[in-house]
């Protein structure tokens, strides 16, 4: 009786193993898809951000002062604010992944716990 008793434990433990191996695969599998879209969208609002820059160089090359007021810089500005907001979309989806993830690791461990208990 033992002996089926040991089994069983082992036998729950590498499936718990099995399960925490598989949620970090899963993880890390997302987190690289998501890194893409990391960069594309940093790329984009680094491209945003030359462009505001450069109209605000060249109202300064021609002796402009009121940057604000013009509307090619209010039109730049709403640009990189837009590629800013998705690229803190991007980074809260990477963080929603990681909470999801210790989330899962935390009902696996507390899997094994309970088992302990009954045992």
């Amino acid at each position: 009786m033992a002996e089926n008793n040991l089994g069983r434990r082992i036998l729950a433990a590498i499936f718990r193993l099995f399960r925490l191996v598989w949620a970090w695969i899963a993880k890390f599998a997302k987190i690289r898809f998501i890194g893409c879209r990391r960069c594309k969208a940093r790329r984009q609002m680094d491209e945003r951000l030359d462009r505001l820059g450069s109209e605000i160089y060249s109202m300064y090359q021609r002796d402009e002062t009121a940057f604000i007021e013009s509307p090619d810089v209010q039109r730049q500005l709403k640009l990189v604010q837009e590629a800013e907001a998705r690229l803190f979309e991007v980074y809260d989806r990477i963080e929603e992944i990681e909470n999801d993830y210790r989330r899962k690791k935390q009902q696996i461990a507390q899997s094994g716990r309970a088992g302990k208990d009954e045992a």
